[in-house]
């Protein structure tokens, strides 16, 4: 940290509340966990989301988890994304200025996800402190970009000071898509709050269970998960005499979205109704709770940008099992997990009948080191501080 404190603007996209907990979490770990370095954060939340998300409208300002926020919220209806660009960039503009007024003019402000980053460069054209940006947007990993998507960007990145990514399989696909390559600084993992110890009772020795952590959507691959899991542990399909039978597999999902009602059919339909268990949306602290008891964490997502999710589960002592797609095969070796090479049912299940067959293996008190070396709000804090220190000197 440098010796006098700065003063960060952090613009986002809405903060987590306790109705929406991951409503701008990753923008808010990073603010939270650089004003516990002693500088001075300002977090700016523009949430532009429907009448249906219930909050309050217009400014608010609070002391949320011991940040400064300064939000405005606005209903924006379905008007067209273009149109709704438009609008963001008005509001940020009104935004930024209530938090130079409430706390000063900024060192550096850090902008992050595409909008608002595409929003920050056009309010802030004629600045003299440096604009950071992150991107983190999933979307861009795709092999040919929306023509919306490919604008935004071409007039966003080159326009900002520092570019940074959240992992090095989006920091290529930018390099591909764009042809620049920002620097990569992954997403903060609550190492504090996910941890191991070895003191917390895990599942009865009769029993093995599987965490899953990840919105019920389509690209999460959560169908996909469970027919892989009736096909390797399903007391239905392999009957009292299946070799893992006695273990007593169960595999709980968290995470809500619209694919619930169609997941908890196909659990129904397969008769899994005792092994696999859909969770909803639940508190951070009570996943943890269910880390600690778990013996193995294990996710189908076609899409991962980075997968904070694993390596939350591997903070805490477990070894993961992925797709070999995206941002997880950057950080999973055959030491903390299992890459499945092909991404079809047949691979996921052997995966998972291998993960318990040598699950002793893996050792807890590694795997949770290794995460909070590398992936702690410290760390991460830190390394932003001295991208924003380089800025500044710049």
């Amino acid at each position: 940290m440098t010796k006098k404190p700065l003063n960060i603007f952090i613009l986002a996209r809405g903060y987590p509340t306790e109705a929406y907990p991951m409503n701008g979490i990753f923008e808010f770990d990073q603010a939270k966990a650089l004003a516990d370095l002693g500088h001075r954060v300002t977090y700016g939340a523009l949430d532009l989301r429907s009448l249906r998300k219930k909050r309050s409208w217009g400014f608010e300002q609070k002391q949320h988890r011991g940040v400064t926020v300064i939000a405005l919220n606005l209903p924006v209806g379905n008007i067209g994304k273009n149109l709704t660009q438009k609008v963001r960039i008005t509001a940020l503009e009104k935004l930024y200025k209530k938090m130079v007024t409430e706390r000063g003019k900024p060192d550096v402000v850090h902008a992050q996800f595409i909008n608002v980053g595409h929003a920050a460069t056009k309010v802030l054209k004629n600045r003299d402190f440096p604009l950071v940006y992150t991107e983190h947007y999933s979307g861009l990993n795709q092999e040919v970009l929306d023509p919306r998507l490919q604008k935004l960007g071409e007039e966003t990145y080159r326009e900002v000071d520092q570019f940074l990514a959240v992992s090095q399989y989006l920091a290529e696909n930018l390099n591909r898509h764009f042809g620049i390559r920002p620097r990569v600084i992954p997403n903060i993992v609550d190492t504090g709050r996910f941890q191991y110890d070895p003191h917390k009772k895990k599942t009865p020795p009769s029993e093995f269970h599987f965490i899953s952590v990840g919105s019920l959507q389509k690209h999460k691959e959560h169908h996909l998960l469970i027919e892989a899991f009736f096909e390797a542990f399903s007391r239905e399909k392999g009957g009292e005499e299946h070799p893992l039978a006695p273990k007593g597999v169960k595999l709980y999902i968290y995470g809500g979205g619209p694919e619930r009602e169609a997941l908890q059919t196909l659990i129904t339909e397969k008769n899994l109704e005792t092994q696999v268990f859909l969770m909803g949306q639940q508190p951070r602290e009570t996943i943890a709770e269910k880390m600690q008891q778990s013996q193995a964490f294990v996710l189908a997502s076609k899409l991962e940008t980075f997968g904070v999710a694993f390596i939350e589960a591997m903070a805490a002592g477990l070894p993961v099992i992925s797709l070999a797609k995206g941002g997880p095969q950057g950080f999973i070796t055959e030491k903390n997990g299992i890459l499945v090479p092909g991404g079809d049912r047949e691979d996921l299940k052997q995966a998972m009948i291998r993960m318990v067959q040598r699950i002793d293996q893996y050792d807890p008190s590694t795997l949770s080191q290794e995460m909070k070396e590398i992936f702690s709000p410290k760390k991460i804090a830190e390394a932003l501080v001295d991208v924003y220190n380089e800025g500044i000197k710049n």
